[in-house]
């Protein structure tokens, strides 16, 4: 007879073995970057390909020597397969002499979804020219609507990207929307957790239990 500790036991292990496990998280990255063109909606795209399957979850974008005077002149997407997000768009105008999309960018940013700084505040903190500190920031999907060089257009967020396959190519796209300002990067990154999906023999060999596990919880009744 299986008693409760066993049984609850046995769920827990069931449980545990069909859970997704965030545990091995993968960097994709590549050392192709360039300049940033000024006043060209079509922009700089750098291509990361990737031979690996697998479902996953996206963690963190990372741009390196990420360099621009007018931050609120760029727009940042992402694409892989069909699916494109907005990373920046347009750091917006907050008035008076301080403003975000009058700062700078000098170093490496990463962008998270959250957790990070809000690079709108911080830039609203700067003076014109001053530089955003290189750090961990959340997306801004959002941004300056109203400018005259236009928006993105793309939607979603990381979790648009949640249960697609990791392989094939994935595009960084910087373009600049206003003219006069000019930057370039060296690189980027992007970091992903797979999904873990139990294989047929596996769901065959827990069915039992988790079949066994109601039997007995039915009969406790």
């Amino acid at each position: 007879m299986y008693t409760t500790k066993t049984l609850a036991a046995f769920s827990a292990m069931t449980l545990l073995a069909l859970t997704a496990t965030n545990a091995n998280a993968q960097t994709y990255s590549t050392n192709v970057g360039g300049p940033i063109v000024d006043n060209n909606a079509t922009g700089i795209s750098s291509v990361i390909t990737v031979p690996d399957n697998g479902l996953f979850s996206l963690n963190s974008v990372t741009i390196t020597g990420l360099t621009h005077t007018w931050a609120g002149d760029l727009i940042i997407t992402l694409t892989h397969d069909a699916t494109t997000i907005d990373i920046i768009d347009r750091l917006p105008r907050t008035g008076g002499p301080q403003n975000t999309e009058g700062s700078d960018f000098n170093g490496d940013y990463m962008f998270v979804m959250s957790g990070g700084a809000d690079i709108a505040s911080v830039g609203a903190g700067l003076n014109n020219g001053q530089i955003i500190p290189a750090g961990t920031y959340n997306t801004l999907p959002v941004g300056n609507n109203s400018a005259s060089g236009g928006f993105s257009t793309a939607d979603g967020s990381y979790s648009s990207y949640a249960g697609q396959n990791v392989t094939g190519n994935w595009t960084l796209n910087i373009s600049d929307r206003e003219g006069g300002d000019r930057g370039s990067f060296t690189g980027w990154s992007f970091n992903v957790s797979p999904i873990a999906v139990p294989e047929a023999g596996t769901l065959a060999l827990l069915l039992p239990g988790i079949a066994l596990v109601g039997i007995a919880l039915r009969r406790k009744k």
